[in-house]
């Protein structure tokens, strides 16, 4: 029997780019609706958020083998928008402009149709622009650019909007 139960990701991301969040574990809904919504910008495969956490060493003089701890999180984050014929439609790329402080708010597993809810959650990162970068022409593709996020203070991968 076929497993119909996988969540598809198509359609099924929110991403804002938000000037104010109070409180990254419980962004509330006006901050949220306040940023700028991105997911009709970024390429298919353009949402690149990936982590890296350090190994602390616990090991004593009396340890028999290496023993460690988790230590710091680090989250890379790279975003691959399109560019638009239309300068004005170009959202993505007059909103990611380096040295933009901000927050960028990710939500997976709902419809990116679905409005902003109280009780949804949402990963927030206290994030700044850096400069964008365009990738090498290719043929049968769309023009795009590559913004670098850069993660100045620990994100809240586990926030809850809040009212």
């Amino acid at each position: 029997m076929a497993d119909t139960e996988d969540l598809l990701g198509d359609g099924y991301y929110k991403v804002a780019w938000c000037l104010n969040i109070a409180n990254i574990a419980a962004p509330t809904v006006d901050e949220l609706n306040a940023g700028v919504e991105l997911q009709k910008y970024i390429t298919r495969d353009g949402l690149n958020i990936t982590s890296d956490q350090g190994e602390v060493d616990n090991s004593s003089l009396a340890s028999t083998g290496p023993t460690a701890r988790g230590g710091s999180s680090t989250f890379n984050i790279e975003l691959t928008c399109k560019i638009k014929k239309n300068p004005a439609e170009n959202v993505a790329q007059n909103t990611l402009v380096k040295g933009q402080m901000g927050f960028l708010a990710v939500r997976s597993n709902l419809p990116h149709t679905d409005a902003w809810a109280e009780g949804q959650r949402v990963k927030i990162y206290p994030a700044e622009c850096g400069h964008p970068n365009e990738p090498i022409a290719a043929p049968n593709e769309v023009q795009k650019f590559v913004s670098k996020i850069f993660n100045h203070s620990p994100a809240d991968t586990n926030a809850v909007v809040a009212a």
